[in-house]
């Protein structure tokens, strides 16, 4: 954060549940909490399964985690100090697994994609979530988010075929995402393969 603490998310397994939870570093990372017994802050109930990540902006503290592959769950806590608030679903159904990314501007503008059988797409404005937007319907792997002044800029992997992937981008400059495109032209699919005998 600005004020040089260091922050990280991360799932404590307790018996064969999944739980979220925070701690932060004030020293560079040489202690975390108040040592190696602080387990640091509870934010969820035990889940069959989860994922969790953090951004900082310039008031905020934001964490999404997945919860059982259900629920993608979103939370936040003011710089300063202070409790976490309630954490609120941001998108349901599908399955929910590692493959989301969050990402926030200068604005404390928040983009967040995620795949529940579909790429999707939403912002929060500190106030409101945008709806959800689909990026793309065949589904994304490992999305990465990040912003260009107010522009959010996704990449993403696609599937193609068994075991070969695609690494592609929509961009947002209307108000609305393009059809995805191939990000590198030279590594896309071959236009045609001869083969001599």
């Amino acid at each position: 954060e600005p004020g040089g603490t260091i922050w990280v998310s991360y799932i404590r397994i307790n018996g064969s549940l999944y739980y979220i939870y925070v701690k932060s570093s004030s020293d560079s990372g040489a202690t975390w909490g108040v040592g190696a017994g602080d387990s640091g802050t509870a934010l969820s109930t035990g889940f069959t399964s989860g994922f969790s990540k953090i951004v900082i902006g310039p008031n905020e503290l934001y964490v999404l985690y997945t919860a059982a592959g259900t629920d993608l769950f979103f939370t936040r806590r003011a710089i300063s100090g202070g409790s976490w608030s309630s954490a609120s679903i941001i998108a349901t159904t599908g399955v929910f697994d590692q493959h989301f990314d969050v990402s926030i501007n200068s604005e404390s503008l928040l983009g967040v994609a995620f795949d529940n059988d579909q790429l999707r797409f939403r912002e929060f404005d500190g106030i409101n979530w945008s709806a959800t937007a689909t990026l793309d319907s065949a589904g994304g792997t490992f999305p990465q988010v990040d912003y260009i002044g107010n522009v959010p800029v996704v990449v993403y992997l696609r599937q193609y075929a068994s075991g070969q992937f695609e690494l592609m981008h929509p961009t947002k400059q209307t108000g609305s995402f393009s059809v995805p495109a191939i990000l590198d032209r030279r590594a896309k699919q071959f236009d045609r393969v001869t083969l001599y005998d």
